[in-house]
């Protein structure tokens, strides 16, 4: 199983998503909401936007205020670079709208105090959740009638915000 801890900053990028429902605008604070990150994720894998992505994934505001470490950050940029270039490099040119997103609940949990690695305990809870969302993608080449299709996600939360964890590679999965 795939866990990295990640977060990120705000981004001003123009998703190239709709949001079913949301007026077809991502929310301006995507680490809001479960759903305002999940359409982020798919509006950025959609534009082939691996900086984007890494944005959503960035690891230094979670670890500063989920976190406490001794001794020097550990830099996970490459391995997250690595994980998340297939799906950026896959959804690139697919307008992807989401149309639901599934399990709302925690798979797993780590209370206040527990240890997170061998340098840090947590000083707030940390939630794990595995999510489904329900997709309609149009092909980036945009031949044939959009198809429905399911994706997973692995986010977390740190008191209400949302952070990327890991995404499915592909979406014909």
């Amino acid at each position: 199983m795939l866990v990295a801890l990640t977060a990120c900053g705000s981004s001003a990028r123009a998703p190239a998503v709709s949001n079913a429902g949301a007026g077809g605008a991502v929310a301006a604070d995507p680490h809001g909401s479960r759903d305002a990150l999940v359409r982020a994720t798919f509006a950025r894998m959609g534009a082939g936007d691996l900086e984007g992505l890494l944005e959503l994934a960035n690891k230094r505001p979670a670890y500063d205020s989920a976190l406490a470490c001794t001794g020097a950050p550990e830099d996970e940029t490459a391995g997250l670079r690595e994980h998340l270039a297939p799906p950026a490099q896959n959804g690139k040119g697919h307008t992807i709208e989401v149309l639901h997103v599934d399990l709302a609940e925690p798979v797993s949990t780590m209370g206040v105090g527990e240890q997170f690695s061998e340098r840090c305990t947590t000083k707030v809870a940390i939630h794990w959740h595995s999510l489904t969302a329900k997709l309609r993608i149009r092909a980036a080449n945009r031949s044939g009638a959009p198809r429905e299709a399911t994706a997973w996600v692995n986010v977390y939360d740190i008191a209400g915000r949302w952070y990327l964890a890991a995404l499915q590679q592909q979406l014909d999965q």
